[in-house]
């Protein structure tokens, strides 16, 4: 009967055995895709935050190239308006020595 006793003894002791070990290796399991799964976000995040730095880096250089062209064309406005000036100044000065004249024919 002793004999009968250690044998559902060791009938439940490695029941319980496989029991724990199947419970470790689910949880072991469980973790290393957890862990993959982060390892895995990670990389994606990775990826995101490079094609995002790509995308500003383009949209930068976009921009940059639209500064340089309106800076050309204030400069070219800007020299158009001193000609300008300068051409109204003359027609100024050439009214008022018109004026002038007209005010001496008519004395």
């Amino acid at each position: 009967m002793n004999f009968f006793g250690i044998h559902i003894g060791i009938e439940w002791f490695t029941t319980l055995i496989t029991l724990i070990g199947a419970v470790l290796g689910y949880l072991g399991t469980k973790l290393t895709t957890k862990k993959d799964l982060r390892i895995s976000e990670r990389e994606q995040l990775s990826n995101d935050q490079h094609h995002l730095i790509s995308e500003l880096k383009s949209l930068l250089h976009e921009h940059r190239e639209q500064i340089d062209e309106l800076k050309t064309e204030i400069s070219k406005l800007q020299q158009a308006n001193i000609q300008l000036t300068i051409e109204n100044n003359k027609l100024s000065h050439e009214i008022a020595e018109l004026n002038e004249k007209l005010t001496r024919f008519n004395h």
